[in-house]
This record gives C-alpha cells, sequence and structure tokens, in this order.
C-alpha cells in the first residue's frame, strides 16, 4: 500500500465516524511518509476533536516543522498548545501564522480569544511556579524572611490566605520589622476576617516606611479616614514632590489620596487624585478595545433564540453552582457574602474555571463563541460535568456553591446549556456609580477597560447591550436581577428573594453577613466586614464635569 492509499484510507474512515480505524490508517501512511502534510494535518485534528490534546500537539508540531509556510499549520499547532494550557507558545504560533497569512481570519479570531479570555489564568499558573521556587528556596536556607513573605503572596494570590498568613507570621517571627511581610500580613488577615490584626499590621509598616505609598494605599482600604486624619498629611507631602517616586508609586499614592478625599466628602479632590492615577496606570497596560467589545457583540451574534433551542436539553443536571455575575465592583461579592452565610452555601470566590471550558470549546480552527454552533449538545453537557466536578474536588458535600467571577457575564448563554439548572444572579448597580468604584481601585492588568473614563464607559455599555440580549433569549425567571441599591435599602427582603430562587429555606444569618467568617479575596473584602451604608450610593453625581468622558461615553445610562 502507498502512503497516498493509507492517506485515503485514513480518511475515508474518519470521514465515516470510524475514528479508530482512520487513525491506523493515518499511522500507517506516516511509517511510510514521517513527513506527509495531509496526513499529519488529518491526524492532528483527530487526535484534537477526541480531546486527545497532548498528541494533537506533537503531531501538529511535525506538521509545521515540514509545512513552515503554512499559516493554517500555525493555527492548528496553537489551538492544541491553548488546549494544553501553554499560552505562551500559542500566542507565538498563532503570530507566526499571522505572519505568513495576515488575513488568515481564523488565526485572528482565536489570537483575540486567547488574550480576552486567558486573564487571571495565566497569572495563576505563574503565582503556581513562584510558590514552587520559594518553597525550595526556604528549604535550603529557612531563616530567610524575604523568601517566607515572597511565598506568602504567592499563597494568597492561589487563594489560600490560611497558609499565606502562617508565611507571614514566620517572615516576622524571623524579622519582625520586615514591611513585606507587614503589608502581605495585613491582606491576608483582612481576606480571613481578622480587620484589627490586619490595619495594625499595616499601620506598623507605614510607621516604619512612610515614604512608601504601597503601605498607604493597602491601609487606605482597611480603615476609614476623618478630616485631620495625619496620614492624609504624610501623603500630600509625598504628593507634592513626584520626582521622589516612580511612576507605579506615584500612583499608588493616588489612589490612596482618592480613597482619603472620599471618606471625608471631599469629592472633587478624590477624582482629581483618582485621574491622576488612572493615567499613570494606563499607560502600563495594553488594551484592545476592538477585540473586547467584539467579542460581546460575537457573542450575541451566536447565542440565538434558535442556537439556544438547538443545543438545549443535554446539560448537566446539578444544581450545585450559584453564578453570581455582573459588572465589577457592582455588588457581586456582596451578594456572595449573604449567600454564603447561608450554612448549605459554600462561598467559591472569583473562580476562571468557566472562562478556561469555554476556551477549550474547539472544534478545528474555530474557538469558541463560534464553535458552539458547530459542537453537539452532549458536548455542553460534558462541559458542565466538568465544572461540577471540579466544584465538588474543592468542597466536597456542599449542597450550593457560588462563582462570583463577574465576567462571567459574557458566559450566560454558556451557563444555561451546560448547567441548566445552576442559578445565575445578575447584580446591578447605578452605571456612574459602578464605573466610578471601578476607577477607585487598582486591578493590574486583569481589567484594562478600568483605566481610562471613556473606555470604561462604553465597555459598560457593550455589558448593558449583552445583559440586554440575555434577557431576550433567555427563558422568563431563568436570571435572577438584583440591584444593589435595593439591597442596601431593604436587606431582608433582598436575600430572602435570593435565597428562594436558590432553592434554599430562609436562615437568619444571611442578614448578619458582616459576621460571617469566611476568606474574601477581592477588592472587597473590608467593605463586606461591615454592616450595609448607603453612603455609597450617588457619590459621583455632583462632579460631572470632572467625569464629562464617562458621561458622553455612557450616554443615556449616565442619567439612570
Amino acid at each position: 500500500m502507498t502512503v497516498e492509499e493509507a492517506f485515503r484510507r485514513g480518511r475515508k474512515r474518519h470521514e465515516a465516524g470510524a475514528l479508530a480505524e482512520a487513525e491506523a490508517a493515518y499511522r500507517s501512511a506516516l511509517v511510510l511518509a514521517p513527513d506527509h502534510q495531509d496526513t499529519l494535518k488529518h491526524l492532528g485534528v483527530l487526535l484534537f476533536s477526541t480531546s486527545r490534546y497532548a498528541e494533537a500537539a506533537d503531531v501538529l508540531a511535525k506538521l509545521s516543522q515540514a509545512a513552515p509556510d503554512s499559516a493554517e499549520a500555525q493555527n492548528n499547532l496553537a489551538n492544541a498548545l491553548v488546549a494544553l494550557g501553554k499560552h505562551d507558545e500559542a500566542i507565538a504560533a498563532y503570530e507566526r501564522a499571522l505572519a505568513l497569512d495576515p488575513n488568515l481570519g481564523a488565526a485572528r479570531s482565536n489570537l483575540a480569544g486567547l488574550h480576552f479570555n486567558r486573564g487571571l489564568a495565566l497569572v495563576r499558573t505563574r503565582h503556581a511556579q513562584a510558590a514552587q521556587h520559594f518553597a525550595r528556596a526556604i528549604a535550603v536556607d529557612p531563616d530567610r524572611a524575604s523568601a517566607h513573605a515572597a511565598l506568602g503572596f504567592s499563597l494568597h494570590a492561589l487563594g489560600k490566605p490560611e497558609e499565606a498568613l502562617a508565611s507571614f507570621r514566620r517572615a516576622l517571627g524571623i524579622e519582625p520589622d520586615n514591611t513585606e511581610a507587614l503589608r502581605g500580613f495585613g491582606i491576608a488577615a483582612q481576606a480571613l476576617g481578622q480587620s484589627d490584626e490586619a490595619r495594625r499590621a499595616l499601620e506598623r509598616a507605614v510607621a516604619l516606611a512612610p515614604t512608601n505609598p504601597s503601605y498607604h494605599r493597602v491601609l487606605s482600604q482597611m480603615k476609614r479616614f476623618i478630616p485631620g486624619d495625619p496620614q492624609i498629611a504624610t501623603m500630600e507631602s509625598l504628593a507634592n514632590d513626584p520626582s521622589r517616586l516612580p511612576e507605579p508609586q506615584q500612583a499608588e499614592l493616588h489612589y490612596a489620596l482618592g480613597k482619603a478625599y472620599r471618606d471625608i466628602g471631599e469629592t472633587r479632590a478624590a477624582i482629581e487624585h483618582l485621574l491622576r492615577a488612572n493615567t499613570i496606570r494606563r499607560r502600563t497596560v495594553q488594551y484592545d478595545e476592538a477585540g473586547t467589545l467584539g467579542m460581546m457583540h460575537r457573542i450575541a451574534a451566536v447565542f440565538t433564540p434558535e442556537l439556544l433551542a438547538e443545543k438545549g436539553g443535554a446539560g448537566d443536571d446539578s444544581s450545585l453552582p450559584i453564578f453570581i455575575v455582573g459588572m465589577p465592583r457592582s455588588g457581586t461579592t456582596l451578594v456572595e457574602q449573604i449567600l454564603a452565610s447561608h450554612p448549605l452555601v459554600t462561598g467559591g470566590g472569583e473562580r476562571t474555571l468557566l472562562s478556561e471550558i469555554a476556551r477549550s470549546l474547539t472544534m478545528g480552527n474555530v474557538v469558541f463563541p463560534e464553535s458552539v454552533t458547530l459542537l453537539e449538545a452532549k458536548s455542553l453537557g460534558q462541559a458542565g460535568r466538568r465544572y461540577v466536578n471540579a466544584l465538588q474536588a474543592e468542597a466536597p458535600g456542599a449542597s450550593r456553591i457560588t462563582d462570583k467571577m463577574p465576567m462571567n457575564f459574557e458566559l450566560v448563554g454558556l451557563i444555561h446549556l451546560a448547567l441548566p439548572k445552576a442559578r445565575i444572579i445578575h447584580v446591578i448597580r447605578d452605571p456612574v456609580d459602578t464605573c466610578m468604584s471601578c476607577f477607585t481601585r487598582t486591578f493590574g492588568r486583569n481589567l484594562p477597560f478600568s483605566y481610562g473614563l471613556g473606555e470604561l464607559g462604553r465597555y459598560y455599555r457593550a455589558y448593558v447591550e449583552l445583559i440586554s440580549h440575555w434577557r431576550a433569549v433567555l427563558p422568563e425567571g431563568r436570571m435572577l436581577e438584583m440591584r444593589y441599591e435595593n439591597i442596601v435599602g431593604d436587606l431582608e427582603s433582598a436575600a430572602r428573594q435570593m435565597i428562594a430562587y436558590c432553592g434554599l429555606k430562609w436562615d437568619e444569618r444571611c442578614v448578619a453577613f458582616h459576621r460571617t467568617q469566611r476568606p474574601i479575596l477581592t477588592a472587597s473584602a473590608a467593605e463586606v466586614r461591615q454592616p450595609l451604608y448607603a453612603d455609597a450610593i450617588g457619590r459621583w453625581k455632583d462632579c460631572g464635569d470632572l467625569l464629562a468622558p464617562l458621561v458622553e461615553a455612557l450616554g443615556p445610562l449616565a442619567a439612570r
């Protein structure tokens, strides 16, 4: 049998769905001609379609070597690398494909989707690697305080605040005045609800290093300033001589001053400092606005009523997950804390798993969301089972587990198909208050749209459009929508509504959410440890001239 005959036999069996026979024929062809490009391509696609990603990557890597001028080969290899979580290698392969063929739409779309979705997953991988590195360093030199502190930061980033706090304690046992260990101790202690210890640690860090803006910023999130607070004067003296500080530290200082002036009611001064902070931050991040907003438009175009009807009915029937979605800083942490105060609800925090699963839903060269149109309904059910299995592995025996990744608002349609019995709670807050709350915080590179008022407003509008789409295509009652202002105004009624929607009996502990002791790793950790106050509602409305880019970008939404 010649190589062409073996290849044609493989194609025929492949098209007939006889995958084992097709694979055998393809491999027979490669014995005769190891670099036969058509065979490598089709075998790689077959292996990829059966989730044998490592084998697919090996075959497709051979194809990319055999056909170095093929953009399609590079794109196929990149898809396999994405499935394996090798994002940097995948990006390099996509970029090689685009260098060969700038008009290869599949590669450009896939690359945009990878940049859009990789977010926290990549950061988590890096922190896991860092934790291993620092653990090895400590094994060699157990008396090195800086290594214990560095391990603590990695563990906290991995969602392990208890272990992180222990590492910071060990660092401070070796070196009591280590300011980085004090900062880390404060962050971890705050996440665990140990607010007094957290604040004392940061106050000591500031006292030891009063010219370090990072310590001022972290402390500012743990306290409420009053007029005449000496920390404000210290920070202002630093701000008066910006040449003493590198730009990242200047940004930290202006965020802290923004919080201080907001607390004491000087809102215009607060905004001025926040504008300076975010202008600096914006220079340090790359943001593909067209790609980001385009992703939301693509999702809406794919998840039509017809697709939901066609692909529905095969999802996993678990009622374990409760998804809490919305814009960042809209009140999602508050909702999770209320729900997690119920004895049958486990607070899961912000998880990247759903976006990782969405990213894995590929069909040949087609990635999410367009790939959903090609998937069988049972594949979506398998995706739901994968998600539930991961939850159960982390919290065995739990009745309900929350996932409060706000950005899952993009994936509501996927949730509906893959997990039809999962609860979805969408939290809505005043548009200006929401955007300005984002503007008061630094999110690193995770929310690049949040550092410019115009970009922030346009992102909010795209979010509203996508949420409106979900309202239109989902069955009535499928998604519960809660207004932040209503929760603050009548906590018990709102809490009862959410608990009932989740299919649970009422428990009074839900209205005493601020007393619930559980790790909270988001920017709202300090806020949800306190009873509700209404002073965050509408505080920015009188400063419209300073917020003109935001108001213009929001358009009619700014008047809500």
